[in-house]
């Protein structure tokens, strides 16, 4: 009898370790599974959080910063002019889970003073239907386009069409990658790296 019962015991602390190993694969699989999880749904789910941040031209000086559901885009030295930055302001819209949109897109002229002759450039400006003056300080001058402003330089009053977005890189496997697609601002995409 006393055989048996060591046996038994044998069969027992065999079965009790196989249990502990069975549930320590199973508690591995589930967090396995719950990580596969978190970056599917990340990748999948369509987040403005993803592009808040800034973001940096590989081959220029544009420069994109988002922060929430809202971005600027600054282009210094437009058309070679130091001193006149253009900027493009507007809204996050989520089309799929890495394609955005902007939507509520404005458009201004920034020129710093020190760089630029004023008294050459501040007469276009002035009591134009074209422009709005926002700020208008001995060091800066800040204008918006108007509806009509928008129209004269596009060819159309609403220019949201005009930003599209892309969003590529996984969050664990490499820098995230913003393509702005517009054949407006360039034959190929624009490459916009996360700074």
């Amino acid at each position: 009898m006393v055989i048996e019962e060591k046996g038994i015991k044998g069969d027992v602390t065999e079965h009790a370790s196989g249990v502990i190993r069975m549930k320590r694969i199973l508690v591995g699989v589930i967090l396995v599974l719950l990580l596969i999880l978190d970056l599917g749904l990340y990748s999948i789910w369509p987040l403005s959080q993803k592009v808040t941040g800034s973001w940096e031209y590989k081959e220029g000086q544009m420069r994109l910063r988002s922060e929430n559901d809202r971005w600027q885009l600054t282009i210094p030295n437009y058309q070679g002019i130091a001193g006149y930055t253009m900027c493009y302001q507007g809204r996050w819209q989520t089309r799929f889970s890495q394609i955005y949109e902007g939507t509520d897109i404005s458009g201004s002229v920034e020129l710093v003073s020190q760089e630029v002759n004023r008294d050459t450039i501040e007469p276009l400006f002035q009591d134009n239907e074209l422009f709005k003056v926002m700020i208008d300080t001995p060091t800066k001058l800040v204008v918006t386009y108007t509806k009509k402003g928008i129209s004269g330089m596009f060819g159309r009053q609403n220019i949201d069409s005009f930003f599209h977005f892309k969003l590529t890189g996984a969050p664990l496997c490499g820098k995230p990658v913003l393509y702005l697609n517009n054949p407006f601002f360039s034959e190929e995409r624009l490459l916009f790296l996360k700074s």
